[in-house]
């Protein structure tokens, strides 16, 4: 879910700030456990662990092979396609299509 989803939704009182911000943690410590897993299982030589934001995350990440990289972007796919189903994925891009159109 992106912030400004989060935002409409507290706007119409559904959720709560604190409920923003635990989503978001429960996002990105998702996010960094898989990158750990997906790194060990790489045998790559980096340390993610201590990372306490995304920002943290993406600059290891970045510092290693590159935030662009392809070894980046196919480890990312790979978090995505096991964090949200077909229908979730399909909906966001459609989203994101009307948005910027």
């Amino acid at each position: 879910m992106n912030k400004e989803f989060y935002k409409m939704q507290k706007l119409a009182g559904l959720i709560t700030e604190s409920q923003i911000i635990e989503n978001q943690n429960d996002f990105f410590q998702s996010l960094k456990n898989f990158v750990i897993d997906y790194l060990q299982e790489g045998d790559q030589d980096v340390d993610v662990s201590n990372a306490q934001s995304f920002d943290e995350l993406k600059q290891i990440i970045d510092d290693y092979w590159g935030w662009e990289d392809e070894q980046t972007l196919l480890m990312l796919d790979k978090f995505i396609k096991s964090y949200y189903d077909k229908d979730q994925i399909i909906g966001m891009l459609e989203r994101e299509i009307r948005n910027n159109l």
